[in-house]
């Protein structure tokens, strides 16, 4: 363990400066974050989660010791160092590591105490709920398998599709809620989404989020059907992504899934996200299989709960538009309120749909 000294002990060392700049930027990640595309205080900050006019500091701090060059009046680019000034600073921090990694987190409180607030709300439905779409179990391949989904009428013979669930406040299921603005392209590059679960006819979940350029979508087939000879090693699926913008839509993958435990890894493109499409899954076989998507491009997001709650964790401070979608109402349009987050608070907002 490094011997435990006072502050005062430490100002009492030379180079206390470029070593209390240079450890608080490598503990928090600094060089990391310039080095994945950051070339901005604000990008900075709201990457490494830290207080945006402190970031600026060391920033500027990291600059004024020559470890970065400015390019502009608010870009920071990462510099290379010259082999003078990193033996120079190795040799400082070697005087000092052994007292100044116990002070670490100290020297970075500052920094980190008020990185980002979060946003809590909750999203309902006013008025009757639309009835459930209704589809005939016959008029679709593997009926009886079908038919054991649990979401069906009281004979059994039609397959309910619930568009909309309600709970017993109005709380509204399947609504996304996003923050717009914020093009995180760290994020989207890394975004990976969740698999999509094909199990007894039904699409799993309903409702979720993609980026615009997304490297892999997942879908999974679950299905088997062992009283029927021709579906035993899988109940076929076919997994028909779109992206849609109105009453328009353009395909953008058809693949068939004819065995059990088999899927599919496809990129997918929305061109026209930015425009308001949004992705929609459907099996081609069975009508009543459904995914749809809300296209994100940052990390600030959340599928409500079965209460219609939502919370957004770690946003940076500023102001925003906040949008709820919902695929089947508002005409598949978001809502959207503005919005202000300060860091160390909690902001809070409602949605509420109606018929």
């Amino acid at each position: 363990m490094p011997p435990t000294l006072s502050l005062a002990d430490i100002f009492q060392l030379g180079y206390y400066w470029e070593c209390k700049v240079l450890l608080t930027a490598v503990q928090l990640d600094v060089f990391g974050a310039l080095a994945g595309g950051a070339c901005s205080a604000a990008e900075v900050s709201r990457r490494l989660q830290t207080d945006r006019k402190a970031t600026e500091v060391l920033l500027n701090a990291l600059i004024s010791i020559g470890l970065l060059r400015k390019s502009g009046e608010q870009t920071f680019c990462q510099g290379t160092l010259t082999s003078s000034k990193e033996v120079c600073v190795m040799k400082k921090v070697g005087v000092l590591t052994a007292i100044a990694i116990g002070a670490i987190a100290l020297l970075a409180a500052p920094l980190t105490a008020r990185a980002g607030g979060e946003i809590e709300g909750k999203v309902t439905f006013s008025g009757e709920p639309p009835a459930p779409k209704e589809f005939l179990f016959s008029k679709f391949p593997n009926p009886e398998f079908c038919g054991k989904n649990p979401n069906k009428d009281a004979k059994g013979e039609k397959r309910l599709l619930h568009e909309v669930q309600v709970g017993k406040d109005g709380d509204l299921k399947n609504a996304v809620v996003a923050v717009t603005g914020i093009n995180d392209e760290k994020f989207q590059a890394e975004f990976k989404g969740e698999d999509i679960i094909a199990k007894l006819c039904e699409f799993l979940p309903y409702t979720g989020v993609v980026v615009p350029n997304q490297s892999s979508f997942r879908v999974m087939n679950t299905d088997a059907d062992p009283d029927d000879p021709k579906s035993v090693k899988g109940v076929l699926h076919n997994p028909h992504a779109f992206e849609k913008k109105g009453p328009s839509s353009t395909t953008i993958f058809n693949i068939g899934l004819p065995e059990k435990d088999k899927g599919l890894d496809k990129p997918i493109k929305l061109r026209k996200a930015a425009q308001g499409s949004v992705f929609k899954l459907i099996c081609d076989q069975h009508e009543f299989m459904q995914f749809w998507a809300l296209p994100i491009t940052s990390p600030y997001y959340a599928v409500v709960g079965e209460d219609g709650k939502f919370e957004i964790k770690d946003v940076p401070a500023g102001k925003y538009k906040l949008v709820a979608w919902h695929p089947a109402l508002n005409k598949g349009n978001p809502i959207e309120q503005e919005i202000e987050v300060k860091d160390g608070t909690s902001a809070s907002a409602k949605f509420e749909f109606k018929p």
